[in-house]
């Protein structure tokens, strides 16, 4: 079967995008911004600029000296981790409503995007919680980011167990209609 159209059009002939489009839109937006964490090596320490651009600041000598001259600290880190990750994690949540209330004959079976958009979202998960693991060790008497941070991870490899749950019941189902008809 073919996919969802890819564009909408309303009354007055001007497209606009589709849901999918808007999930996926969203979802390079957040990876953008948050790539840079599958990078972060153990005493990498992380900053972001004046434009809210993460960046890594690179363990080697002076690297204390930059973030006090950049007026860069763990508990900024902390906190501008959890502003930022709210976001992904906001995201995350209404992915999985979307999922979870739509037929899943239509966003499962018929559009194929989905599934990939999910596997997507799955890898970017994979790749950026090394990095956390790594600031987490980064910072061993810092409670409040290590919390932070196993809150975060905890809360991706949810949505990872929550997708694969829903994978796995529409894979049976497609078995038990399967055999079904097989007779």
């Amino acid at each position: 079967m073919s996919s969802l159209p890819s564009e909408s059009v309303d009354i007055n002939g001007e497209e606009f995008p589709t849901i999918y489009e808007c999930h996926e839109k969203d979802f390079y937006r957040i990876r953008e911004k948050l790539s840079v964490i599958k990078d972060l090596n153990i005493n990498d320490k992380l900053g972001y600029d004046e434009n809210d651009v993460l960046y890594i600041d690179k363990y080697q000598w002076g690297q204390y000296f930059r973030r006090v001259w950049y007026g860069q600290s763990r508990q900024k880190t902390e906190k501008y981790l959890n502003r930022i990750f709210i976001e992904f994690m906001q995201y995350l949540d209404n992915y999985l409503k979307f999922l979870d209330n739509t037929p899943h004959f239509i966003v499962k079976t018929l559009d194929k995007r989905y599934k990939t958009l999910t596997g997507k979202i799955c890898k970017f998960i994979n790749d950026i919680i090394v990095g956390l693991y790594n600031l987490k060790k980064t910072y061993p008497e810092f409670k409040e980011l290590k919390c932070r941070v196993d809150s975060i991870i905890m809360t991706m490899v949810d949505f990872k167990d929550k997708v694969k749950r829903s994978e796995d019941l529409i894979r049976a189902e497609n078995i038990i209609h399967e055999r079904a008809l097989s007779f």
